[in-house]
């Protein structure tokens, strides 16, 4: 939802309760947002192996390695002058829908497990959002408007008008992280990284 409507998660939430009837269930099926690289470092270091065996992110070089996946992916988003998409945690969840008028009656949380299939999409998504307008010889998309030789690398635009030298170090950036997915063994099975949850909602009967 941050992507398309920012900061309108509550009020989304308000107007979806309000259509509950009583004694109705609402199911709110979301995700914890992605652990960070410091916070899997954490748990490497951690002497606790209680708390590293509950960490939603998953300890080991895999779950560092999935967080440098997101954390490029969404910094590449931001250069091009998009929202990423932003996770809420399920304690916010929990809080929110008693602020709504509903009872939380159960929740159940699932690790989500993540491939070399999938690191390796969210970084083509990387890739992709890094357009940078570039001058060449010639009327380059076609259109109108006098642009001269203004054309782009790719046939997507987008608005952050990223320059050329910061485009392609993050490309760079992706390609090394991109040679550590492919040679990674712990990813061939799929790996922990963050938890998926459901809530149940319950408005109260009349």
């Amino acid at each position: 939802m941050e992507g398309f409507e920012p900061y309108a998660q509550r009020a989304v939430l308000s107007k979806v309760a309000g259509l509950v009837s009583p004694g109705g269930v609402l199911y709110i099926v979301a995700a914890e947002p992605p652990p960070l690289r410091s916070e899997v470092t954490v748990v490497l270091t951690s002497q606790d192996a209680s708390t590293a065996a509950s960490f939603p992110g998953g300890a080991g070089p895999a779950g560092r390695l999935l967080a440098s996946v997101t954390e490029v992916r969404d910094a590449s988003v931001l250069l091009s002058g998009e929202r990423p998409y932003r996770e809420f945690p399920l304690s916010w969840y929990v809080e929110a829908v008693g602020a709504v008028g509903l009872e939380v009656v159960e929740v159940a949380a699932f690790p989500a497990v993540r491939t070399k299939k999938w690191a390796l999409n969210q970084l083509a998504v990387a890739r992709h959002h890094l357009v940078t307008p570039v001058v060449g010889v010639g009327g380059g998309d076609g259109g109108g408007g006098g642009s001269g030789g203004l054309h782009y690398e790719q046939s997507v635009t987008r608005g952050g008008g990223l320059d050329a030298a910061t485009a392609s170090a993050m490309r760079r950036h992706i390609t090394a992280i991109e040679e550590e997915v492919r040679a990674s063994p712990d990813l061939e099975g799929g790996t922990c990284f963050g938890m998926d949850f459901v809530i149940a909602a319950r408005r109260k009967p009349m």
